[in-house]
Formats: C-alpha cells, sequence, structure tokens
C-alpha cells in the first residue's frame, strides 16, 4: 500500500473545500484508507459507518460536487461524499514467485 507524502497532503489541502457543517469533521478516522494490518471486516465496518455519516450530512451534495470536479488520481483515497474511493494501483500486478 502506498502512501501520501507531505507534499501529497499539503496539495490536498490546498484544493479540500471548506465545508464548516461537514457532519464528518472529527470523524476523519473513519473515511481515511485502511491502515496496514487492519482486517478487510473492520475497514468495511469503519466504512458502513463514514458512509451513514455522508447520507445524514448537511454538506453532502457540496461535498460530492468538490469531488467529481476532481481529476480521479486527485480524488482522496477512502470515503468521500458517501463514496468509496479506492483506486487500482497503477501498472502491472507483481508477478507471484514460483
Amino acid at each position: 500500500m502506498s502512501y501520501f507524502t507531505p507534499q501529497d497532503l499539503f496539495d490536498a489541502l490546498a484544493l479540500a473545500p471548506e465545508l464548516p457543517d461537514a457532519a464528518c469533521v472529527g470523524l476523519w478516522e473513519a473515511f481515511d484508507p485502511a491502515p496496514p494490518g487492519e482486517t478487510p471486516e473492520d475497514t468495511e465496518y469503519r466504512y458502513q459507518t463514514a458512509q451513514h455519516v455522508c447520507r445524514t450530512c448537511p454538506a453532502l451534495a457540496s461535498c460530492a460536487e468538490w469531488v467529481d470536479s476532481l481529476p480521479k488520481s486527485k480524488r482522496p483515497r477512502g470515503v468521500v461524499a458517501g463514496q468509496i474511493n479506492t483506486p487500482k494501483p497503477i501498472g502491472r500486478p507483481a508477478r507471484k514467485a514460483g
């Protein structure tokens, strides 16, 4: 799994909209990509929780408009605007030893 560099984070912050009434404020862990060692079941549970927060959020339309305006390569990973964004790695899959 790849991680963001500090520059990636600064770039994302510069692009992020101001949504002061967003329901996700302070709940970032539920929306983030799976950290190393997290089970798929735990990731799914977190993502379901995040999607529920999005469905009830007063800023959902503005958030969705913002994320849709970004190129796919610049969209945050994890749950954004009620959608799960887990882009496939670029390139060919690794060969299995054997």
